[in-house]
């Protein structure tokens, strides 16, 4: 027979003596659903560097419309090359020193100034891991395009404009983006004072 207490227990002393009764054992199928840490940090390293190369495909791309540009500007700066500096002077063939040769001096000099800059650019944002950097890795091969106004040197970095606007694509890589751009959440400060010593006890 089960002895009684002569007097009533409080509630939590009630819940102890369940919880004694009854422990909580966590099954191995549980606990073998929780990723390794490991192969987290494995996988967000991967997905960084996939998200370097990106960016150092694009400082390439930015490397190669630079050298379009000086070719480009030492050929239109003699006259025996003028008129094979850029395509632009090709299709047009203007008088060296005509107004027309220096209103295509000038758009050739803003053409390779956007493929320069385009892909300088991404490179720096696909570095820090921003967002945003996949829609403007379309604008880089649209901008890319542009080299079709300059000379065959300019084409050099479209190859590699279109690898990384791909690399910046790939779903690793977008959730690393997506990672570096999520903002933590905000502390929440308590209104009134915050009270210490033992918790009262209601029976």
């Amino acid at each position: 027979m089960t002895e009684q207490p002569a007097y009533p227990q409080p509630r939590h002393a009630e819940d102890a003596h369940t919880d004694k009764a009854q422990p909580v054992r966590a099954s191995a199928e549980t606990i073998g659903t929780l990723p390794p840490l490991e192969d987290v940090e494995t996988q967000t390293k991967s997905s960084a560097t996939l998200g370097r190369l990106a960016a150092g495909l694009y400082y390439v791309a930015a490397v190669a419309a630079a050298v379009a540009l000086v070719v480009a500007w030492w050929q239109s700066i003699h006259i025996p090359t003028f008129i094979h500096a850029t395509q632009l002077m090709t299709w047009t063939h203007p008088r060296p020193g005509s107004l027309a040769s220096v209103l295509l001096a000038t758009a050739m000099m803003c053409i390779a100034g956007a493929m320069v800059a385009m892909p300088g650019i991404l490179a720096v944002n696909t570095w820090l891991g921003r967002r945003w950097v996949r829609w403007g890795a379309i604008g880089g091969v649209g901008v890319g395009c542009a080299a079709i106004t300059l000379n065959w040197v300019a084409w050099i970095g479209m190859p590699f404009l279109v690898a990384a606007g791909i690399i910046v694509w790939l779903p690793p890589v977008r959730h690393w983006m997506d990672s570096h751009g999520s903002t933590p959440p905000e502390a929440h400060q308590l209104d009134g004072p915050v009270i210490y010593g033992p918790v009262p006890q209601h029976y």
